[in-house]
């Protein structure tokens, strides 16, 4: 019986590896914002079960976009932010009226997001093995789309505020489960060693620290979410130039630029 499921599964996967790449990405992206745009027309109290289904959606739909070469802990780094994107964006949604002023908007950004990290998880799928250009595009857009899950985690966490402990614990899953991604994007390879894990707990610790100070602030869900998703980019893009044994005074201008607009919108943002 086993070996009839083996000998059906891959003649399954060979016809599957016939279509190529992009039609693959373009069908996934596709079937993700479906599933996203018939999620919105339900209410609330459906959240859980939507939200196992884009779990397993998420995961095997970008089995199918990759499909090839996928080995050791990319079955699950790979696969982290098309889930991550996809349950962000459902549950960031509900904080906004369910109109198609609201819905369609939502539905093409989410299906630009899914197509562009399918596409960059391809590029780094394929770095692992071969030292290609493309990587620094593909890491780049991973990058981005970490820090727009940071911000809407952030809003949607901020917007259930429990209390300062309800925040660092919060803060440090979300945080430690992407930049543990995120190291793993600058390192890639099929392992994953002690120093990568201690880095994405550095930096877990580093973001929650500050998100608790500032959810000690009296500022809105947004301005929460902008004010953690700047950090992180902050925090890790100092530890991609110190990977990259590219840390100086003038690879870090732009991040202490980020950080001094951050600190003037923080302080325009508080309400009085």
């Amino acid at each position: 019986m086993i070996k009839y499921f083996s000998l059906f599964f891959s003649l399954i996967y060979k016809n599957l590896l016939k279509i190529r790449k992009r039609y693959r990405v373009v069908i996934s992206s596709v079937l993700l914002t479906l599933i996203f745009l018939y999620s919105t027309f339900y209410q609330r109290e459906y959240y859980l079960f939507f939200l196992f289904i884009f779990l397993v959606s998420a995961y095997l739909l970008t089995f199918f976009a990759i499909l090839e070469s996928i080995n050791g802990i990319e079955w699950f780094m790979l696969f982290l932010m098309p889930v991550m994107i996809s349950l962000s964006f459902y549950l960031f949604y509900f904080l906004f009226p369910g109109r198609w002023l609201t819905r369609f908007p939502f539905m093409v950004i989410f299906g630009l997001s899914i197509y562009a990290i399918l596409l960059a998880n391809n590029i780094l799928n394929t770095t692992v093995e071969k030292n290609i250009q493309l990587y620094r595009a593909g890491f780049a857009i991973n990058f981005l789309l970490i820090n727009v899950v940071a911000f809407l985690c952030g809003v949607i966490i901020y917007s259930l505020y429990r209390g300062p402990l309800f925040i660092a614990t919060a803060v440090f899953l979300l945080s430690f489960v992407l930049a543990y991604q995120f190291v793993w994007s600058v390192q890639l390879g099929d392992n994953f060693g002690l120093g990568q894990l201690l880095t994405a707990l550095i930096i877990a610790v580093l973001t929650t620290e500050v998100a608790v100070l500032a959810s000690l602030i009296p500022i809105s869900e947004v301005f929460f979410g902008i004010f953690l998703s700047s950090f992180l980019y902050f925090i890790a893009g100092h530890i991609y130039l110190l990977l990259e044994q590219k840390l100086y005074p003038e690879t870090t201008r732009e991040f202490k630029i980020v950080i001094f607009l951050l600190l003037i919108i923080l302080f325009l943002a508080v309400k009085y």
